[in-house]
């Protein structure tokens, strides 16, 4: 897989840097792929092939091929992200990729801002509490959030979505950057979003190298347990070159200590925003995440007329949810809601069981599907064996 020398293209919207992705797969269709930042930022965008070091390592992996950048590309983050591809062969099966790009004559040197991933949610919205209150040495100095990256939402919600970030950082005094890139239509039918949405996020956000120092990603899970995912403490700092650490904040708290952090920020907790099911610009307070966060600020005694949902929290609408894999660790402190929501203690009490059955059958699978790949790698090594001494 080659990705061709960026061009940096600035209009009165926005800076955007195109590249285009061929494949080595004659049948596989080139990708004209995309990213951009405000047209603000021009001058602080990285013109070379660093930003899309992230998304094309992902996805060349993915369809086994190497991977060649036309352009030069940060050496560290070159070298990480062979060590990331790694990662993605050990969790998913991928196939390593061999990297080469050229080196830059100059490398890139420390910019003074730090960006701060700001999704309105949960995580991203514990980190900033955390750097606003001095919890963390990363002091934000921008927020990071990306626009029609995901493919969840409608665009008119899109739009509403985004006026909710410029409302907080407003508030707030903080600049919005705002992220854009068209990934997601090769992501989407490729690789699919729990294990992309890392390098489709962290990919746009190193175009402003220059400009941050630092960016700081919130984790969507502790460090016990967690499982495989497109963003991991393990995972996001590889992403990071000689003039920008990639840092997740956060990995050794679980989400109902992050949710603890956002319930005592007022802005950050009235303006939560964590639902996707619903697919609409507020909280539908009926599915399973919804209604895992609003047991999580009873369970923190916040008061429910300050709580961002459209649903009540009943041990009924807990039980008319979807039960959802993965989801068993994440309920083992319901048992410590206040005697006033038994109802609700008890109806997550049946769900954890039922996940938990989930994920043993889900378990059984991987273990299956590991065996089965093992065994296509012995075969593989016989027939290469035979072929040699043919």
């Amino acid at each position: 897989m080659i990705v061709t020398a960026p061009r940096l293209e600035v209009t009165d919207a926005r800076s955007t840097l195109h590249a285009r992705f061929e494949f080595d797969d004659g049948d596989r269709e080139p990708f004209e792929a995309w990213m951009a930042v405000p047209s603000d930022y021009a001058d602080s965008v990285d013109r070379s092939a660093t930003p899309f070091v992230p998304i094309a390592t992902q996805v060349a992996g993915h369809i086994g091929e190497d991977l060649r950048f036309e352009a030069p590309a940060s050496p560290r983050l070159v070298a990480a992200a062979t060590t990331a591809s790694q990662l993605f062969g050990e969790w998913w099966g991928y196939r390593p990729v061999r990297i080469e790009a050229p080196v830059p004559s100059t490398l890139a040197e420390a910019g003074a801002g730090v960006g701060i991933f700001y999704s309105r949610g949960t995580d991203t919205g514990a980190t900033l509490v955390r750097s606003l209150t001095g919890a963390i040495p990363e002091r934000v100095t921008h927020l990071l959030s990306g626009f029609d990256i995901e493919w969840a939402f409608a665009t008119e919600v899109q739009h509403q979505i985004w006026a909710g970030h410029e409302a907080v950082a407003n508030e707030l005094g903080l600049p919005l950057v705002r992220l854009e890139s068209n990934a997601k239509e090769l992501l989407r039918g490729l690789i699919g979003w729990p294990r992309a949405f890392g390098t489709a996020y962290i990919s746009p956000a190193l175009m402003l190298g220059p400009l941050l120092g630092q960016i700081v990603t919130g984790s969507t899970q502790p460090v016990i347990g967690a499982e495989p995912r497109g963003s991991r403490y393990d995972l996001d700092p590889l992403w990071s070159t000689e003039g920008t650490c990639v840092r997740q904040d956060a990995y050794e708290l679980d989400r109902l200590r992050r949710i603890g952090i956002v319930a005592t920020h007022p802005l950050i907790l009235r303006s939560l925003k964590v639902c996707w099911m619903g697919r609409e610009a507020g909280n539908c307070g009926r599915c399973g995440k919804c209604l895992r966060t609003m047991t999580a600020l009873a369970w923190h005694r916040v008061d429910p007329e300050d709580w961002p949902f459209d649903g009540v929290l009943t041990g009924e609408a807990v039980l008319a949810t979807k039960t959802e894999p993965g989801a068993a660790s994440q309920l083992a402190w319901t048992a410590g809601l206040p005697t006033e929501l038994a109802d609700v203690r008890d109806a997550w009490e049946v769900k954890r069981r039922q996940t938990a059955e989930l994920d043993a059958a889900a378990a059984q699978e991987r273990e299956r599907a590991a065996r089965r790949r093992a065994r296509r790698r012995r075969l593989m090594r016989k027939v290469r064996r035979r072929l040699g001494s043919a």
